[in-house]
């Protein structure tokens, strides 16, 4: 049997919390034998913290981007460092936040610069924030023994028109990448760890699909 369990802000924000979805995703695979596909939402506050440094943006407001991914930072590493147990993976989390967090750093400081946040690359700021709680939910999956492969929507295969900020999938095209993408990884006994609310457009630009996208990527 095969479910997709989907998780919001709340089920990620803090390391206890972490911790419980890692407990129910592997009593799920283990105990009952399901193939299980996880989807997830941004740590609860990122999105709107990322929507209002856009707004400060837009109105010429002075920001500071250090002061903002620094949070950012301090928010992820402190539940990862607290539930994830084994060093090499504890590690490994941490570099990948990092990683993530030096990109976001990277557009950000030109969007500063330029002063205007367009629609197209909301879409893209507002995606770190499911990249990283993916991130998170992946490793403390591993660190609880199971084999995770963590993807974006647009790596599971979610395509949708250009209307960004409220994208719709072109659900014929959607279902086949989907389909391709992800039935390999359940058949290896892998739990797929997806973005919810993120997609990909047909000029290869990120998308979202809007206030509560996380749980249509789930139905998807």
């Amino acid at each position: 049997m095969r479910v997709v369990m989907k998780f919001g802000g709340t089920g990620v924000d803090s390391c206890q919390n972490l911790i419980n979805l890692s407990d129910l995703v592997t009593k799920y695979k283990k105990g009952d034998g399901y193939q299980i596909v996880v989807v997830v939402s941004a740590v609860r506050g990122v999105t709107d913290s990322i929507l209002n440094l856009s707004s400060s943006i837009n109105k010429h407001e002075n920001v500071s981007v250090q002061d903002f991914l620094e949070k950012l930072r301090c928010v992820h590493l402190e539940i990862t460092e607290g539930c994830i147990h084994d060093k090499e993976l504890q590690g490994m989390a941490t570099k990948r936040i990092s990683n993530i967090l030096s990109e976001l750093k990277d557009i950000l400081g030109g969007i500063a610069i330029l002063r205007e946040v367009t629609p197209k690359s909301l879409d893209y700021l507002l995606s770190f924030g499911e990249r990283l709680s993916a991130s998170m939910v992946s490793f403390a999956l591993q660190d609880k023994g199971e084999v995770t492969e963590c993807l974006t929507g647009k790596e599971a295969g979610i395509m949708t028109d250009s209307n960004f900020g409220s994208a719709k999938p072109l659900m014929d095209t959607t279902k086949l990448r989907v389909r391709r993408r992800i039935e390999p990884l359940l058949e290896q006994n892998k739990i797929p760890v997806i973005t919810g609310f993120i997609g990909f457009d047909q000029n290869d630009n990120v998308t979202t699909l809007g206030r509560g996208g996380s749980d249509y990527t789930a139905t998807i």
